[in-house]
Parts: C-alpha cells; structure tokens; sequence
C-alpha cells in the first residue's frame, strides 16, 4: 500500500468515526470519500439510498460538516452548541444535500475562549467540542490550552527559575489575559502538576485536530517577559506596560521586551523552539498587541507591529506562517496566515 493510500484511507477512517461520534449510525450504513472540492474549495454532498448514507467531502471535518447538513436538512437529527440529536433512521427517501464554501478559511473563537469556557475541559469535553467545531466548518481554531509549558520552558533559558515562572503564570482560567500582556502573578500562579496535565491533553486535541484537519492557531511571542527580565540579561530594552486598563486601573501589567532588539529575538527563537519540542506544531499564530493599553516606549506602533510580526513569521524554517495585532488593538486590520490557511479581519 503506498503512502498516498494510506494517508486516504487514514482520513476516510478519521471522518466516519467522527460522523459515527455525531450520528449513531453503525459503519455499514456510511460511505465516505475524501477527495478535493471544486476548484480547490472545501465542499461536501451528502445522499442516501437503501439505507446507507454516503458523503463526499474535500477533508474529514468537511465530512462532519456535511453529515451535519443533512441531519438538520432532513430533520432526522441536529449538532448544536445545545448538544446532538442522533437519527433514528435515514430518511426512507432519497436526499442530496450538498454545499461549497468560497471561504478558504473559516476560524473559531479568539483567545479568551481558553478562559471563558475551556479551561476545565477534560478530554470528553474536547472531543465534543472538536467534533462540533467539525461540523460547523471550521478550519481553524484558537487554542491556548497547555500553552502555558512554552513560558515554563523558554524563560528558564534566560535566568528564571521553575518556582518563579510558575509563581509568574496565572491559573488557566485567566492564562488567555497573560497572553494579551494583561496580567501575570495572579491567583498564586500554577503548579507543574497543572501544566503537565495541560501539555498531556493539549497533545491529544492536536492530534484530534490534526485527523479532523483543523488547523491549531497558537500564541506567538509578542514581547511579554516576567520581570525582572534586564537584570538577568543585562541591555535588555524593557518597557514597563503600566497598570492593565490604559494605565489608569486595573492590575500591573507584564513588562515587554521591545521587538527591535537582539534580545527579543533570542527568546523568540527559544519560544518557537520551545513550542515545537513540546507540541510538534507549526503553521499558524496570532500575537495581540497592545490589548486595553499598554505602552511602546521609544519606538512606533507601525515598527513595535511589524519586528513582532516578522519574529512570528519565522518560527520555523519551513513554515511561513505570520501574524500581526487582532482587532482589540489600536490596528484597524489584521491577518495570519498558515501553510494551509488564510484569514482577515477587521474593526
């Protein structure tokens, strides 16, 4: 069996058995087919006839999407934020449901989704959670989750000790407004068991992930440092951030490694590093800069933008993913791209 065949056949198996999750319906009753969409576009058709259902679609969460179409189309069950509803049959006629979408990507969440609703999820919850966002046609999605380890790994490189970093990153339920360089230190930090357990489940929604061909985004480095960051590692331009809220309430901020200097893109290279040894990934991140204030220092918001986009846009040699500030900065645009994805967005 060549390579080829068998990168087919794993994706066939990977999108019957989450239309299987989502519908009940044994192996017998469903014929699927992976193969690309009109024209390069994700696309699917879902028909049934002598009781079984057969679904062509251009990827395994394209599958999921189409089953889910036809479910809803045919009133014979749904696949909702609500929960699922599985099909007592197929209908006795035949359907065909088909769609394409004009969208090469179509992303999910933002980055305080890991705070607001997933940060206690075990794996049952993901598992779930994937299959809907399969279903609903995602292609991409924010995760943050296990995240938190690349901290733990990268700075202890530049003078931190485990006890201070783990002191340094907040709880998971609040790990999402680190990122945003919003807060640090809150909530009497985490514990290396927390993390371990985060990385230990992160590994198996990527690979979830990776069968459903959703593509993971994750959190670059943006500059974000403990403190004390030029006293370990002397030249260092730090720019205190000020209190959360535009300076003017709120918590004390992390303090920033300006992006124009050499020392931020050794913890840059050492960030990626981190993350690619820890979770085997590349391909898409996104960077919020200047979330709800923050400051710049000497240097200009279009140069602070674009040094932290290039050192995302080079995480890995072969990956030319790249990422700039989200709507909640002072940017009116913003866009990522990935080996296999592109988005915009806009305020």
């Amino acid at each position: 069996m060549t390579d080829t065949t068998t990168d087919l056949a794993a994706r066939v198996a990977a999108a019957t058995a989450g239309i299987r999750r989502l519908s009940g319906l044994s192996a017998e009753q469903l014929d699927v087919t992976i193969d690309g969409g009109p024209g390069g576009r994700d696309a699917f058709t879902a028909q049934n006839a002598d009781g079984v259902l057969s679904i062509r679609a251009s990827t395994p969460a394209v599958a999921l999407a189409g089953y889910a179409q036809f479910a809803r189309r045919t009133g014979i069950g749904s696949v909702s934020r609500s929960g699922v509803r599985r099909p007592a049959a197929l209908p006795e006629q035949p359907v065909t449901v088909s769609a394409a979408s004009p969208y090469a990507a179509r992303v999910a969440y933002n980055i305080t989704v890991g705070g607001y609703t997933t940060p206690f999820f075990d794996w049952d919850d993901w598992e779930a959670e994937l299959d809907l966002l399969a279903a609903s046609g995602i292609t991409a999605a924010h995760i943050t989750l296990g995240q938190e380890a690349v901290w733990l790994e990268a700075f202890q490189r530049f003078g931190y000790s485990e006890a201070e970093l783990l002191a340094w990153i907040v709880p998971p339920s609040h790990q999402p407004w680190q990122w945003l360089n919003n807060i640090h230190s809150f909530g009497g930090g985490t514990t290396a068991a927390i993390v371990a357990k985060r990385v230990e489940l992160a590994r198996r929604v990527f690979a979830r992930m990776a069968e459903l061909e959703i593509t993971p985004i994750l959190p670059g480095f943006s500059g974000t440092v403990p403190q004390g960051f030029a006293e370990r590692n002397p030249g260092a331009p730090i720019v205190p951030q000020g209190k959360w809220f535009m300076d003017i309430a709120g918590p004390v901020r992390p303090d920033w490694l300006s992006t124009e200097s050499e020392h931020y893109a050794r913890v840059a290279e050492a960030f990626y590093a981190a993350q690619r040894s820890l979770f085997g990934l590349g391909g898409a991140w996104a960077v919020d800069l200047l979330h709800e204030g923050g400051k710049i220092g000497s240097t200009t918001l279009p140069r602070r933008r674009g040094v932290s986009s290039e050192g995302c846009a080079r995480p890995t040699p072969t990956t030319p993913g790249t990422c700039r500030p989200g709507p909640a900065t002072p940017s009116r645009s913003c866009s990522m791209r990935s080996t296999t994805h592109a988005c915009s967005c806009s305020t």
